[in-house]
């Protein structure tokens, strides 16, 4: 699946206004190819990931949760990403929380020579410690819910209606 590499500023401000809504939700445990490269092939140990959710005409999230038996072991990784499956997708975003290194942070592809969708993602990155967010816990429902929310409000995306996260 391959899709652009690194997209115009203007272009990614723009479909950040653009009207997006996201209707399900449920992390489930992780398949592969759930997700287009490089993150098709994730581990499929102790990782739970929603696949590929539509919030708009040829935009798309997915979320991964890495479990681990101690907490700085584990995370939490969320993308937007434009095109449509199974073709072209270009990972637009990535919104990441660690809680052994760097806390709530988002890498975006733009203004950077590198290719975002390489498997180091290296990109704008940005520290979202503005958001607040001191403990999340992957494994916890509430706090994945938690990330959910904070990816959705980064990224202008619209909760749908009652019993979204039930």
């Amino acid at each position: 699946m391959k899709g652009q590499g690194k997209y115009p500023r203007k272009r990614l401000a723009r479909l950040k206004t653009e009207a997006k809504r996201m209707e399900g939700l449920a992390f489930t445990p992780h398949k592969k190819n759930r997700f287009p490269a490089p993150w098709q092939n994730v581990c499929l140990a102790r990782r739970l990931s929603t696949g590929l959710i539509q919030v708009a005409d040829d935009l798309h999230v997915g979320f991964i949760a890495r479990e681990g038996e101690r907490y700085e072991q584990r995370a939490i990784f969320g993308c937007l990403f434009k095109g449509s499956p199974p073709n072209a997708l270009t990972p637009l975003l990535r919104l990441d929380w660690h809680p052994s290194h760097k806390g709530l942070h988002a890498v975006v592809n733009c203004e950077d020579d590198r290719d975002l969708r390489g498997r180091n993602l290296s990109g704008k990155e940005l520290d979202l410690g503005s958001y607040g967010v001191a403990f999340l816990d992957p494994e916890d429902e509430q706090d994945r819910l938690k990330f959910v929310d904070i990816f959705c409000s980064v990224c202008n995306i619209t909760l749908g209606g009652e019993g979204l996260f039930s």
